[in-house]
Order: C-alpha cells, then structure tokens, then sequence
C-alpha cells in the first residue's frame, strides 16, 4: 500500500510528465521542424523526473561527464544573446541539478557538506570569483577572450557542485558498479575513435567516414592536435586523461566482476596501450607511470603488490630499450619524446610567469588574465614567438594560478587537493581490508589513481581549460566520498599503526 508521501511523490510525477507533454506539443504546433526534437528531449527531461522521484538520480551525474567526450558543443549549439551558449553538456547539468531539486524536495533529506573540503571549496570559489570580478570576467586577448569566465563555471563552479550532488546521492554501492561500467562502455567508443585516427595519422587507410559525430574530423575554432589522436575531444589532453583511467577502472573491474565482459575488459586495458601513444601526450605516460605505481603499492597491498610492481618496471625498461629509436625521436604517433619546441616553451613561460608572480605576488593579475599579463612583457625574437605561433597559456596549473590569483588564490587552491586527499586516506584507513567490494580500499585507490592522473597532467597544462578531466575527477570523488558517508555505521574504527595487515591471495 503506498504511503501518503507515496502518493504526493506519484502524482506529483505525473502532473510534471503531463506538463512535459504538453509543451512538447505547443512547440511543435508553433514550428513544425522542432516537433521531433522537442518530443525527445522532454520526454528525457521527463525520464529523469521519474528518476528523481524513484532516487535513481547519480548515474546521471555520469551522463553529463561522458556528454563531454561526445556531444560537445561542436555537435550542438545555441547561441543565446547576452547569456551563455547553450549546449549539450550545460542542458544535462542543468537538468541534473533540476533532478537532485525534486530528489531531496520528495526525500525531505538534510544536504551533506563534509568539513575542511568543503570550506576550501567555497572559499576558493568566492575569492576566484571576487578576482575576475575586480579585473574583468573576460579577456581583452580575443583568442582567450573567455578564459575568466568559462574557466571559472567549466573547470570549478559545475564540478564543485557535481561533487556536492555526487556526495548526497551515493547511497549503495551498487552504484559503483554503475558508474564504471559506463566508463568501460564509452571507453570502447574512445578507443574506437582513437585507433582511427591514429592509424589514418601514421599512413595507414581513411577510415574517418566510420566516426560520428562528424565534426570530430573537422578542424574547428577551439580544437587543436590535428597531428595527433585526440578521439571526440577538442584537444588529446583529455582523451589521455582519460584512457590512463581506463585502464585502471579495467584493471578493478577484472578483479571483481564474473563472465565474459571480465576477459572483454582485460582485452579492452589491452588497447588502452596503444590509444594512448597515439595521443602523444607525454604527460600522460608519466600519468601512467605514478598511477602504476600507486596501484601496485596500495591497491594490490603486501609483496604481491611490491614483486607486480618490480615485474611491470622491468617490462616497461625492456620495451624502451627495444623502442629506444622511436622513444627518442621527435614523432609523437610513436611514442617520441623528444620534441623540444614545447618543453622551451614551458621554460620560457616559466621565466615569465615568475616575473609576474614577482610583480604582483599577494593577490595576481586577476583570474584568467595570464594571457593579457604576459603580453604586457617585451618580447624577442628568440621568446615564445619562436615556439608558438599562437596564444601561449601558462601550461601548469600551480603556475597559472599563482599569477593570475597570487599567493593566496594558489595556497587555497593547493590546500583544496591537500584537504581531499587526507579525506580520502583516512577513508582508506576505516575500511577493513577484507570488507566486500566494488565498496573496499580497492575503490579509494582507484580514487587516488585519478586524482594522481589529474595532478601530473595539471603540471603540465592548464586543467581548468579541461571541463571533462574536472568533472571526471570531482563526479568520482563525490562517489568515494558520500559512499563512506552512507555506509559509515558498517566502517570499522581505524586501524591501529603498525597492526599487521593480511596480504592479497
């Protein structure tokens, strides 16, 4: 028998499908071309109510960060004058917060904020902001012209609160297994497209009239590493971020799930190799490299972990050492790493982002300003114009944000990481060893192999230009995070130092 709350829930569902339905068909009576597309997507805006109301509503937060890799603006987009252009990716968030709205007003449940992480997020948020605020939320570079504003929503504000949503709605651990079985599932797609590209880049047959969408083989403004494999994203930064995660989402899945997909998935990290050369991303090798590290040290635990991690280690310095000649050549497609121009680059801008932290030290030259602030520096013939011939951007993130928010803008930004990551550890220490998975240390390594992901490619670009890497990176620590804090009365006390800890069979 359905309660009353039941019944206020159920009929409250069905009055905002009804509403759903209806504007449906307004606007496909008032313009007869929109009748197929205003159907489908409020038939989906009216799926995730039905969602909402049922509490099946994190999967969706995982809708929206894959959305990233396949349907970005460059599939679509609606240029609204005076406000932000409408796309894909936005309407889903939009969406998604709209779900988590009807989720907690049916629920009646207290919104979870967790402590010091969630100070520093705010803080960071309303400092940045007041930043771009004081100096201008656009650029006067026209090539970056957005750089303070869509840097702000893009890479904090929106994976902020996909963190806070993320948190509340974990709520099983069932949703572990959700979540990175979609991961593995896009993956398949990105290798796809991955191998395409790269294939067709060292020579071999066209195969680009395979992919869709179709702009992925289209040079547009915004998009670069046309040289490279950059699957369906923008640029092969994120497309490396994101197979180095691949793999090691493969590598638990294995672990611990049963039938055919476990050998699909060993097949799948398999691939993951290749795709990831053909990026050319040098940071993610070392990505690769630190996230091994950690999986075999943490993640698979006692001498089994240390004797794979030695294994490993020894194949990788056997296959450089028969792949010394592409491994120290200057072609990216084939693993070369000795492609000077960007590394004199970085030095450069290096050199000048120290002199602009020296000029303005305390509070930067406002957030998302680097462009602007370097340019105001004379420049010569043997500078940056010599190793670019477009805009250069600070290409670390602890850089990026000591000139253009000061001292204070990188102590909170760097402080947010520390405050996350001890969370995370004394997650880590609470779980027994031997609690049952997908919710075990397991998940929270997996975790840490992310956000190691994350830090190492930040060192060598600007991750808030990467919408996908931030909400890729918040969305899984919202899921590691809010599942210790649903499941904390099964948390056993941690443990003592020093007690002894049984080794992996």
């Amino acid at each position: 028998m359905i309660d009353l709350t039941g019944q206020k829930a159920l009929s409250g569902t069905l009055a905002v499908v009804l509403a759903l339905v209806l504007l449906a068909g307004v606007l496909a009576a008032n313009d007869s071309r929109m009748m197929p597309w205003s159907f489908a997507v409020l038939g989906a805006a009216a799926l995730m109510v039905v969602c909402a109301v049922r509490g099946s509503v994190a999967l969706w937060i995982w809708v929206w960060v894959l959305s990233f890799g396949l349907l970005d603006r460059w599939f679509w987009v609606l240029e609204v004058e005076g406000f932000f252009n409408l796309s894909i990716p936005r309407l889903i968030f939009v969406g998604v917060v709209g779900m988590f709205f009807v989720y907690f007003l049916v629920r009646r449940e207290p919104i979870h904020f967790d402590g010091v992480l969630t100070w520093f997020m705010l803080a960071l948020i309303l400092y940045v902001a007041a930043s771009a605020a004081a100096t201008g939320w656009t650029s006067s570079n026209e090539e970056v012209r957005s750089a303070p504003y869509f840097r702000f929503f893009a890479g904090l504000l929106f994976p902020f609160l996909a963190f806070l949503l993320m948190y509340n709605a974990a709520n099983g651990v069932r949703q572990v297994r959700w979540v990175l079985v979609a991961i593995t599932i896009y993956g398949f797609y990105a290798l796809w497209v991955g191998y395409i590209q790269g294939i067709e880049l060292l020579g071999g047959p066209d195969l680009r009239r395979l992919l869709w969408p179709a702009y992925i083989n289209l040079e547009l403004p915004g998009t670069i590493h046309f040289d490279r494999a950059r699957g369906a994203f923008p640029a092969a930064g994120p497309q490396a971020v994101f197979l180095v995660f691949l793999f090691y989402v493969d590598l638990y899945l294995v672990r611990h799930l049963r039938g055919p997909y476990r050998w699909i998935l060993a097949l799948q990290a398999l691939l993951v190799l290749p795709a990831l050369i053909f990026t050319g991303i040098r940071a993610g090798y070392v990505a690769f490299a630190v996230a091994g590290i950690i999986w075999c040290v943490w993640g698979l635990r006692g001498r089994f972990g240390w004797i794979k991690l030695s294994l490993a280690s020894l194949a990788i310095l056997l296959a450089i050492l028969m792949q010394w000649g592409a491994i120290s050549g200057t072609e990216r497609l084939r693993g070369g790493v000795a492609q000077r121009g960007p590394i004199q680059a970085r030095l450069l801008l290096l050199k000048r982002t120290v002199a602009i932290v020296a000029d303005k030290p305390i509070f930067g030259v406002g957030f998302g300003h680097f462009v602007d602030a370097q340019g105001r520096y004379p420049r010569d013939p043997a500078g940056l114009s010599a190793y670019a011939s477009g805009t250069l951007v600070e290409h670390n993130i602890l850089l990026n944000m000591a000139a253009e928010t000061g001292l204070v803008g990188l102590a909170l930004y760097a402080g947010l990481f520390v405050a996350l990551f001890r969370l995370s550890l004394r997650l880590w220490r609470k779980l027994p060893a031997d609690i049952p998975e997908p919710f075990a240390r397991g998940l929270v390594v997996l975790f840490w192999v992310m956000l190691a992901n994350y830090l190492v490619s930040g060192m060598f670009r600007d991750m808030l230009w990467d919408p996908f890497a931030n909400a890729l990176l918040w969305s899984l620590a919202g899921l590691t995070l809010g599942l210790s804090r649903s499941t904390r009365p099964q948390l056993a006390p941690a443990p003592v130092l020093g007690s002894a800890q049984p080794a992996a069979t």
